[in-house]
C-alpha cells in the first residue's frame, strides 16, 4: 500500500474547481489503478487549508501525520506551499512570511518529512494575474505581487535542487500559455487551471517513481470543459 499526503493551502484544497481541485483529480487516477490492479493499492490524502502559510503547514505537519501513519505503508508526501507566504501588507510593504524565514519552514518542513520517507516533493507556484489581486478584492489591505510570487516560487525550485528532491515546475508550463484563462479570480485556479497541475504532478513526480500514467490521464479523469 502506498500513502501520498498533500500538504498545502486553499490551492491544494481544491477551491473554484467544481470537480475537487488538482489534488482530486489525481486520486482519480491512482484510484483506476486500485480498481484493476489490487496490488497497487494508493490512499491519497488531501491535506490543504485555506490561508495556510509555511508556517502553518509546519506548525500542524506531524500532528496530522501521526493522525493517518501506518507503518507499513510506502509513504510519499508533497508540499505546496509558497503563495501565501509572498502575500503582500499593503500598509508596510512587506511579505506575510519573509524570503528568510520561508527557506527556514521549507528546511523544518523537508526534516520533518524525512523522518517518514525519503519520498518527498515540492509543487512549485504558478503565475498571477496582478490586475484582478492588487489589491486583494476580498482583503484590501493585502495583494498578491506578480514578481513576488516569481521570487517565491524560485526559492522553491533552488531549495529542491539543493536537497535533490522532486521540483513540480508549474511555473514553466503555464508562463508559455494565455494562463490568465486558467485563473478564477486572478490567483486561484479553475478547473482548467487544476487540471493543468494536476498534468504536471502525475507527469513530473509520480511517473518517475514508477506509475504509468496515459496520456488521456494525465490530467485526471475529470476533465475541463
Amino acid at each position: 500500500m502506498t500513502h501520498l499526503y498533500v500538504f498545502g493551502d486553499s490551492v491544494v484544497q481544491g477551491a473554484w474547481d467544481p470537480f475537487g481541485g488538482w489534488v482530486q483529480r489525481v486520486r482519480s487516477v491512482l484510484d483506476e489503478h486500485y480498481l484493476y490492479d489490487p496490488e497497487r493499492r494508493f490512499l491519497t490524502f488531501n491535506m490543504g487549508v485555506s490561508g495556510n502559510s509555511s508556517a502553518c503547514v509546519l506548525k500542524r505537519f506531524s500532528t496530522e501525520m501521526e493522525a493517518r501513519y501506518e507503518d507499513k505503508a510506502d509513504l510519499i508526501i508533497l508540499f505546496a506551499v509558497g503563495l501565501n507566504d509572498s502575500l503582500i501588507t499593503s500598509e508596510s510593504g512587506t511579505h506575510r512570511i519573509s524570503e528568510a524565514d520561508f527557506k527556514k519552514n521549507l528546511q523544518k518542513l523537508y526534516e520533518s518529512a524525512s523522518h517518514y520517507t525519503d519520498k518527498i516533493g515540492f509543487v512549485g507556484l504558478h503565475p498571477i494575474n496582478e490586475a484582478e489581486v492588487n489589491p486583494i478584492p476580498w482583503a484590501r489591505d493585502r495583494a498578491y505581487w506578480f514578481n513576488a510570487v516569481h521570487s517565491y516560487n524560485a526559492i522553491i525550485k533552488t531549495f529542491c535542487a539543493r536537497q535533490d528532491i522532486s521540483f513540480i515546475d508549474v511555473w514553466q508550463d503555464w508562463a508559455e500559455e494565455p494562463y490568465e484563462d486558467w485563473l478564477f479570480d486572478g490567483v486561484h485556479p479553475n478547473a482548467t487551471g487544476h487540471q493543468k497541475i494536476a498534468r504536471a504532478v502525475l507527469k513530473q513526480f509520480l511517473k518517475p517513481l514508477g506509475w504509468t500514467v496515459p496520456p488521456e490521464q494525465e490530467g485526471g479523469f475529470v476533465t475541463a470543459n
